[in-house]
């Protein structure tokens, strides 16, 4: 993956690759916590955002470069576009192959229903790592290792709350993905934890 760094660095700037080396270090102590690979959480990581472009303008090239159609929820939202754009990337030109990482790396920004953990920890690592400074982030922090799904519960709520907030469109993956946790939830009878 080092040998990389250059390739990644040229699409998304310095400062977003130091982000993509936090989400990983994140990710890996989660991947270690969950007993799940280490190896498949750090791919994840450190793919996860290759196809956030420096400009709005050079995600669009890449979608052309890459035969990524643009379906109307990420015309609606396209702040999530670097996410399957990110996944179609990993594979056509890094090489990965494993579905499960593919999904990481694309349902990082928006989540949906019947995640895998490893879907669960790229998408809580991004949203809780080191840098990242709002009201609740301590308490998510430490509930993502005592409980991944409250505290991506969590995550999907303070997302969905901010973007009402914004007046932004709200993907439908991402109102699944908080429905689908709070109703496994409420039949465990944990929904008191949430």
């Amino acid at each position: 993956m080092e040998d990389q760094k250059n390739e990644i660095i040229s699409i998304v700037g310095e400062k977003r690759y130091e982000h993509i080396l936090r989400v990983r270090d994140v990710a890996i102590d989660l991947a270690k916590n969950y007993n799940i690979s280490v190896e498949k959480a750090e791919i994840a990581a450190y793919y996860h955002d290759c196809a956030k472009a420096t400009t709005q303008d050079k995600i669009y090239e890449l979608c052309k470069k890459y035969g990524l159609k643009l379906s109307y929820k990420m015309q609606k939202a396209p702040k999530i576009i670097h996410a399957p754009l990110g996944a179609i990337i990993a594979n056509k030109k890094f090489g990965i192959e494993d579905k499960d990482i593919l999904n990481a790396i694309k349902y990082h920004t928006t989540g949906r229903e019947n995640m895998s953990m490893l879907e669960k920890i790229i998408f809580v690592s991004d949203y809780i790592e080191p840098n990242r400074k709002f009201d609740g982030i301590d308490e998510i922090r430490k509930l993502a290792f005592e409980n991944i799904d409250i505290a991506l519960y969590k995550s999907l709520n303070n997302m969905i709350g901010y973007l009402l907030l914004k007046d932004e469109y709200i993907v439908s993956d991402t109102i699944g993905a908080r429905n689908y946790i709070m109703e496994k939830y409420k039949w465990e009878n944990s929904l008191k934890h949430l």
